[in-house]
């Protein structure tokens, strides 16, 4: 048997995916990408065992009768700067309560802002955000039976909406980690902190 030839011919192999890897892995990263990824929790503030004629929670002079907090997490998926994004929050028949930004990074307090439009809606006021950086905005709301709309018109935008709290973990782990590619070497790590985060 010619193992020289075999050798040779796997060699020749293993080349050419290296090869096609590296350069699939380039022309990636030479493509800008604009996408903003979001999530949004609703939490109820009361629940039913909580609510009682003695406990209540009061806005305007107004009783909520359904009080709850909204949590958006929004982040930069994409590979460059997204600048000035309009992101709106609405609600067509709650009252929306713009409460704070979460963890607001150091020199940014001026850039990042959270502002009152009425009492259905509000708007994130945006300076620029960075690759991987994470925006945590809070809300209060009274929520008649809806979930409120984050919409974001800026053109050549993707703005997408993440519903699975996998999706969610495992973009946090590829973005906290390898915003410019996966090497192979990397995936028995990748899959055992998924793990560890369920």
């Amino acid at each position: 048997m010619d193992y020289i030839g075999i050798g040779g011919i796997i060699a020749t192999i293993v080349g050419v995916i290296i090869s096609s890897i590296v350069s699939w892995k380039i022309a990636k990263n030479s493509v800008k990408k604009k996408k903003l990824t979001y999530k949004l929790e609703i939490i109820p503030i009361l629940t039913m065992e909580s609510k009682t004629e003695d406990l209540k929670v009061n806005y305007k002079n107004k009783t909520l009768s359904n009080p709850c907090l909204i949590m958006l997490d929004i982040r930069n998926a994409g590979n460059v700067s997204v600048k000035e994004p309009p992101i709106y929050i609405i609600c067509q028949k709650s009252v929306l309560i713009p409460a704070y930004i979460e963890d607001i990074p150091l020199g940014y307090k001026e850039k990042w802002e959270l502002n009152h439009v009425n009492d259905n809606e509000s708007f994130i006021k945006l300076e620029f955000i960075n690759p991987k950086q994470v925006l945590k905005v809070r809300f209060y709301a009274d929520l008649n039976d809806e979930v409120p709309q984050v919409i974001c018109p800026l053109p050549d935008l993707e703005f997408v909406q993440l519903k699975d709290e996998l999706a969610y973990k495992i973009a946090d782990i590829l973005l906290e980690e390898h915003a410019g590619g996966i090497s192979l070497f990397y995936f028995p790590n990748f899959i055992s902190r998924i793990l560890r985060h369920n």
